[in-house]
């Protein structure tokens, strides 16, 4: 998918005269599927994140589609997650088998404990399956269909 980069959220953010057509782009997966690009790196990105404006676009988006996912930074490298927490549904936490590091449980039980993201869910990819019966068996990896 070739995503420009001289448009996206950022521009809408910190411009009121972009609308949210000048931001929409289609996947070219299907049509229905569309993206918005992050836009150039501002130098004021929590500031536009903490913006008004910023819920104007949700608002706006949930008029035009069914679900609207947001993949923002990992926690921990910057803010931009806990500033867009105001505005969603459900936060997704993603981690991999055997590559996140184990110091990082630590900080999803803290975030989880402590409410930082709104209805935190956890995925765990990369687990590998067992498979077998009683104290035996044999590890596969699971199983990826499109």
């Amino acid at each position: 998918m070739h995503i420009e980069k001289n448009k996206g959220v950022s521009l809408y953010l910190s411009d009121p005269n972009y609308k949210l057509n000048d931001i929409i782009i289609s996947s070219g997966i299907h049509s229905s599927l569309k993206v918005i690009p992050a836009g150039p790196v501002p130098p004021n990105p929590a500031e536009l994140l903490m913006s008004n404006r910023l819920e104007e676009l949700i608002s706006e988006l949930k008029k035009e589609f069914d679900y609207i996912i947001i993949d923002s930074a990992p926690v921990g490298i910057v803010s931009d997650t806990f500033l867009i927490n105001r505005v969603v549904d459900l936060s997704i936490y993603v981690s991999r088998q055997n590559y996140t590091p184990k110091d990082m449980i630590e900080t999803i039980n803290d975030i989880h404990n402590n409410q930082r993201l709104t209805n935190m869910g956890l995925v765990l990819n990369g687990v590998e399956e067992m498979a077998g019966y009683g104290y035996y068996s044999t590890k596969t990896k699971a199983p990826y269909n499109k």
